[in-house]
């Protein structure tokens, strides 16, 4: 059948399923609209959407919203996208701004059928087809095949495109890396040819504020070589950046593929259509990439999905059993294997991905932080020096030990000494456990916040988890010395719960300082 979209009645334009594409902006414009109607909530899924808002809009055209809103110039799909109608709509729409770029057109079935069933245009069992391969779906999918083979033979790039534009990002991690190494080993900042030496020492007894004096020496051996090498890869890091712009800005470099959306209302697998476009996109070769949300896709099993219609399920089951393993020619539900197997290969290119981007971005991020904590120890050691000389005795020792908690790094040092000194102390074990439980506690705030906000995190909530978790630290600290001057007890002694909380609090200030970065960086 064809489908015309025109902006009027004189002129008709014959646009089929390959163009039935909307922009993520669109969508968001949609979403714009609707909210200001008194009636919506927020609470609103896709299907509520659609009948609230998208039916009313579209009906008497004949035409899908996607098409309506670019009658004059339709826009070729780029991007297959695969998602449930029970997700709420606002968060579905956030988590394609993650997920893809502003100008890529998109597929979504919601807007680009005609949904109205009001004989005004074609009906979706008509716009479905007799058989799955007649879909929307498939033909969107194999036209970004065909077109991601055309720019291959071209000489451009596009199953590859993923590795491609890792590799600036991977090169700029080690110019980094090498720029910083005098960081680490030598506790200086390099320049050029030279390396800047520190001395520091708190300008409030309290406060992370330090005051510091420079004197710089030159640069030799494997560290000169080191920066050297950081200078020459950042220059090569940002040639490959342009040329990749270059590639994207002509077209060499096609990034068509398949994103599917897990959400929080139902697990994306139990729906038939979506586990099955997911295999279709596997077999066209194209590929298939989990949307930027920390939802979960659920379990996979495929021969447990459904469909709304049962006509629907009847249609993808006689065409799954049509596939087979070339071993398994008489098991009738091998089609659902590999069905299976597909989308698990989905999930764990989905965990690479994820790891990368864990690499990619936390990985500078507590590189800066090891070197600012080198930095302020070794700048630092001096005034301590004097200190302990100047004052001396364990109980000076112990009240510095007690001091030491956010933005403080001077316990690391004497830490570090009491470690090699008695390494098998039960205090030290203390400091380990509440360590990793104050991390645990700050990883998991991190990951309820951004699952609550379907990862959609702005300044505000960034900077009031950092805020909480500061307070947290300082109530306990408060807490302790009241303890101690009230109720004596939580004295500094090897066997003493001071030590856990001395070690909680340490991870509860660097989670909340990653935090304040991340707002800064943000």
């Amino acid at each position: 059948d064809e489908f015309t979209a025109a902006e009027g009645r004189s002129t008709a334009l014959e646009v089929w399923p390959e163009k039935w594409g909307i922009t993520v902006k669109q969508f968001a414009r949609l979403l714009d609209e609707c909210r200001e109607d008194p009636d919506w909530t927020d609470e609103f899924t896709v299907a509520d959407l659609v009948q609230k808002y998208v039916i009313p809009m579209t009906r008497g055209t004949g035409l899908s919203y996607a098409v309506l809103v670019n009658a004059n110039s339709p826009k070729e799909v780029d991007v297959m996208i695969s998602h449930a109608w029970a997700e709420n709509a606002l968060d579905f729409c956030r988590t394609l701004e993650r997920s893809v770029q502003y100008e890529e057109s998109l597929f979504i079935c919601a807007l680009s059928l005609y949904q109205c069933e009001d004989n005004c245009g074609p009906t979706i069992a008509e716009q479905l087809g007799t058989y799955p391969q007649e879909s929307p779906f498939h033909r969107v999918l194999q036209r970004i095949h065909d077109r991601g083979k055309e720019i291959e033979k071209s000489g451009g790039w596009w199953r590859q495109s993923v590795v491609l534009i890792r590799i600036p990002w991977i090169l700029l991690i080690i110019s980094v890396t090498c720029v910083f190494t005098p960081v680490v080993i030598k506790g200086c900042i390099p320049m050029h040819t030279t390396c800047a030496y520190g001395t520091c020492k708190p300008l409030f007894e309290f406060l992370p504020i330090y005051v510091w004096e420079w004197t710089f020496k030159p640069l030799e051996g494997h560290m000169y070589a080191f920066v050297c090498i950081g200078h020459i890869v950042g220059v090569v890091t940002v040639l490959a950046f342009v040329v990749l712009q270059l590639l994207q800005r002509t077209g060499h470099l096609f990034k068509g593929r398949m994103v599917a959306v897990p959400n929080h209302n139902c697990e994306m697998y139990t729906r038939l259509w979506c586990v099955f476009e997911m295999f279709v996109a596997q077999t066209l070769l194209v590929p298939v990439k989990l949307a930027n949300t920390l939802a979960s896709a659920g379990e996979v099993n495929s021969a447990n999905a459904q469909c709304s219609k049962v006509e629907d399920a009847k249609k993808i089951d006689e065409q799954i059993r049509q596939y087979h393993f070339a071993d398994e020619e008489s098991d009738e539900d091998a089609g659902y294997e590999m069905l299976d197997e597909a989308i698990r290969e989905v999930n764990n290119k989905a965990w690479s991905r994820a790891f990368f981007i864990l690499v990619l971005q936390a990985g500078p991020l507590a590189f800066c932080l090891m070197c600012t904590v080198r930095l302020i120890k070794k700048g630092s050691m001096h005034w301590w020096e004097e200190q302990a000389s100047h004052r001396g005795g364990v109980d000076w020792y112990h009240h510095v030990l007690y001091l030491a908690s956010h933005g403080r790094l001077g316990y690391d040092l004497f830490c570090h000494e009491v470690f090699e000194a008695s390494p098998k102390a039960m205090w030290s074990w203390l400091l380990i456990l509440g360590t990793l439980i104050g991390y645990w506690v700050v990883l998991s705030c991190m990951v309820y916040v951004a699952k609550k906000a379907q990862g959609h995190l702005s300044f505000c909530r960034i900077a009031s988890v950092a805020l909480g978790l500061i307070f947290i630290e300082v109530v306990l600290n408060i807490s302790i010395v009241l303890a101690e001057h009230f109720v004596g007890v939580c004295k500094y002694h090897p066997y003493r719960f001071n030590w856990f909380v001395l070690g909680f609090t340490a991870a509860i200030s660097q989670g909340s300082l990653i935090l304040l970065l991340l707002v800064l960086v943000n």
